[in-house]
């Protein structure tokens, strides 16, 4: 990728209390709690609630630990790793064990990030793209600029929003505005493990786009958010779905209806929360619905 970033990185302090349950006897999933975020990984299930504390719990829900994080660190979602789990936040992008350790912290914004086969962490803030090792040093960074898409287009503004892994590569998603458009467009990239920038695209719905979340579909990436009017035309609301390959290619891209409402702005307030997808189905979570089941069709 030309140019580099300088992302200045420094040791987050964080202020953590971690609890473990002296039994087995904890159900946590009959904690009334509100949960935020929920992944699986190979360690078990972990649980991000709206007050900002991490449950680690097993399979069939009983709760291993607990650790409350600082009340002035939005947490954004949570990651899973082979050999813990990541915390993304706003100001904050950490890496806790199994256990509930914590392993390494740094204070930087970052919008998405996934774990890498070897252990490494890719991530996405703003227009930069970047690596870090397994200790949390930065291996590499890189800017994305609307001048990679094509040469004359010099004024404008590129938003990552989510990150994934396939086939050895990196595939970014986020919005592309223009001078002479200023709606939002989906802009794609591909960039190799060692931040070669191999393709990007613009799709333009002819609408305002918001991409907000990704996830590998073998072999291909699954990019899911919304697209709408916006203040142009409020009514206009949908979510998306797109399949997109290795080298660039759209498979399918496809919409669906969310609710509408007549006293509000869609498009500004529905979000996609999170995506998962195989070759039939795509179940995504939303803030208009916990669970919509997709059914996945070629247009």
């Amino acid at each position: 990728m030309r140019g580099r970033a300088s992302i200045f990185v420094l040791f987050v302090v964080m202020i953590l209390t971690t609890t473990y349950s002296d039994t087995y006897s904890d159900n946590a999933l009959a904690q009334n709690w509100t949960l935020g975020d929920a992944v699986i990984s190979e360690g078990g299930m972990y649980a991000l609630t709206e007050n900002g504390t991490i449950v680690k719990m097993t399979l069939t829900g009983v709760s291993e630990w607990t650790i409350k994080i600082q009340d002035r660190i939005h947490i954004l979602n949570l990651v899973p790793a082979s050999d813990g789990v990541l915390l993304v936040g706003d100001e904050v992008l950490a890496k806790f064990s199994r256990d509930g350790n914590l392993i390494w912290a740094k204070n930087m914004s970052v919008n998405d990030a996934t774990v890498l086969p070897d252990g490494n962490v890719a991530f996405a803030s703003g227009r930069v793209v970047g690596v870090l090792d397994s200790n949390g040093n930065v291996l590499w960074t890189g800017r994305l600029t609307l001048g990679q898409i094509n040469e004359s287009l010099s004024s404008g503004s590129v938003q990552l929003t989510t990150i994934t892994y396939i086939e050895k590569i990196i595939i970014v998603a986020g919005t592309a505005s223009f001078s002479e458009d200023p709606r939002s467009h989906i802009i794609l990239a591909a960039i190799s493990l060692n931040r070669t920038l191999n393709w990007t695209k613009v799709l333009n719905t002819g609408y305002y786009d918001r991409p907000e979340e990704s996830s590998p579909l073998g072999g291909y990436a699954v990019v899911a958010g919304a697209y709408g009017g916006g203040s142009d035309a409020p009514w206009i609301s949908d979510y998306f779905v797109l399949k997109v390959s290795p080298y660039g290619e759209i498979k399918w891209f496809n919409s669906y209806q969310c609710p509408r409402e007549e006293d509000w702005d869609d498009f500004w307030s529905i979000k996609v929360l999170g995506v998962s997808c195989n070759e039939k189905m795509c179940a995504l979570g939303t803030t208009t619905g916990a669970l919509s089941l997709m059914k996945m069709e070629p247009p």
